[in-house]
């Protein structure tokens, strides 16, 4: 069986691409989505704007909670912590100087017995805990057996 690609496009705001390859037939399939900024998200850009706050937001989580997100959000309700789909540091791209968006992704690999059903991510300044200072809807539910890999990519335009 050849592997497929699959293509879903929700597009407003600063766009999420979630990608799922899938283990047992290489198949990828994308949904692109938009990040919201939480509250407590611009306050976070404000202060590292103005020199007080000294975290990066590097970290991605996710979720198979669908609510809609909020900007009032400071938690990613349900936070996957298991099998292969813990909150984790993602990879930067900034891109040449003076470039005004960069990218955040990371890939995670599902190792669960059962297929879980992800919605949600989040990206925060911590590892735990921390401030969420963006929350994306994936628009479309992404549903994973043991194996297959989901990688979320934000990209932030300043």
């Amino acid at each position: 069986m050849s592997a497929s690609t699959m293509e879903r496009t929700v597009q407003r705001g600063n766009p999420v691409r979630i990608e799922i390859r899938r283990a047992a037939t290489g198949d990828v399939e994308t949904i692109h989505t938009h990040n919201l900024r939480t509250n407590a998200g611009a306050d976070f850009q404000k202060n590292q704007m103005s020199g007080t706050a000294a975290a990066v937001a590097n970290f991605i989580g996710v979720t198979a909670n669908a609510t809609a997100a909020s900007a009032a959000d400071t938690t990613l309700t349900a936070e996957e912590t298991l099998n292969g789909l813990a909150r984790a540091t993602g990879t930067f791209n900034g891109g040449a100087a003076g470039t005004t968006s960069y990218t955040l992704s990371k890939t995670f690999t599902y190792s669960g017995g059962s297929p879980i059903t992800l919605a949600k991510a989040g990206m925060f300044n911590a590892a735990t805990v921390g401030t969420m200072v963006f929350e994306a809807v994936f628009g479309s539910t992404a549903t994973l057996v043991s194996g297959d890999q989901i990688t979320v990519t934000w990209t932030v335009n300043i």
